[in-house]
């Protein structure tokens, strides 16, 4: 019985992996231990993100262009198709590169931080668990964007922010603060805490801690910036 386990564990391919991070996230954990790997899955992740944003470019535009308007960043320059485009093409080409590299830099923090609370995981496990657990936010990537389609609106998130009124240039900062709070982004979060617990082996507790210190960070450099 317990042979049949670790064989399974052992012989669960990319596509049975990413299935479990969604139903048993610990035994998809325990087979990205034995055998870790992410280069491919975050190729898959990309092509996936970049067929996302060719749907979806038309309202990325519209709201690069509400930003420009509304932003004083760009207060008594004239705004212009030009300038419309080049700073939709430039977020666009942002937001594809960032699918294939927030994983693999938010690996190397976490497997630093996990080192100074007792980890002795290896960073291609470390990194792995986060490429993995980052198909929650892929899954919410895509689930956004037909939103979007469907209902003709960009201003799409699952999070407090859905009650602010993001055309309002004065809440803006509270606008992107809130909506790190997104529904699959904690979804995502406390997933990859599981599997930094089981490859790193240490507590679950420390595990989230370790998962949510990036985060907190970020957060508080939002917040001095208001």
């Amino acid at each position: 019985m317990e042979s049949t386990i670790k064989q399974e564990k052992k012989e669960m391919n990319k596509l049975e992996r990413i299935g479990k991070i969604f139903t048993k996230p610990k035994l998809a954990f325990e087979s990205i231990r034995e055998n870790p790997d992410s280069i491919m899955v975050l190729g898959i992740f990309t092509l996936i993100g970049v067929i996302c944003f060719i749907f979806t470019k038309d309202y990325y535009k519209l709201a690069t262009m509400d930003s420009l308007i509304n932003g004083t960043q760009v207060e008594g320059l004239e705004i212009n198709d030009a300038m419309i485009n080049a700073v939709t093409a430039s977020a666009i080409i942002f937001g594809v590169l960032s699918v294939f590299v927030a994983p693999l830099l938010k690996g190397l923090l976490t497997h630093w931080i996990s080192l100074l609370f007792g980890g002795d995981g290896t960073l291609k496990q470390t990194i792995s668990v986060t490429v993995y657990s980052y198909c929650i936010s892929v899954f919410g990537f895509i689930v956004k964007s037909v939103l979007m389609i469907i209902t003709d609106n960009y201003l799409i998130t699952f999070s407090p922010a859905a009650f602010l009124d993001a055309s309002n240039t004065s809440q803006m900062g509270l606008y992107y603060i809130l909506s790190t709070f997104e529904v699959f982004n904690i979804w995502y979060l406390i997933v990859a805490g599981i599997g930094y617990s089981i490859v790193q082996k240490i507590s679950l507790k420390k595990a989230m801690l370790i998962t949510f210190i990036p985060t907190i960070l970020i957060l508080a450099i939002q917040l001095t910036s208001l």
